[in-house]
């Protein structure tokens, strides 16, 4: 996360995008994936037991992919630092 924070704006936004990207992706990923091996969804009202269950299963695996999300975040500060000059490039012509 230091190095991260290293890159000033352009690694805050690129950790943003990509931890955005990972969530919209993640959570209802496992909500369809759920439905699509069991052939049921889960109701919060009935389901509570087997929701902390799944939840704390999804929490320990979500901890094991910080590094590879990490990764995308630095990859991704060339772009956004590029961006981030074209745009101020631009509102300095204009």
């Amino acid at each position: 996360m230091a190095k991260i924070k290293s890159f000033g704006l352009a690694g805050t936004l690129s950790y943003i995008v990509t931890e955005l990207v990972f969530w919209t992706l993640a959570l209802p990923g496992v909500w369809i994936g759920y439905h699509q091996t069991t052939g049921e969804w889960l109701s919060i009202e009935t389901d509570r037991a087997q929701l902390l269950g799944l939840a704390a299963a999804f929490i320990t695996g979500v901890r094991f992919m910080v590094p590879i999300r990490m990764g995308v975040a630095l990859a991704l500060v060339p772009s956004i630092k590029q961006l981030l000059e074209q745009r101020k490039v631009d509102r300095n012509e204009a």
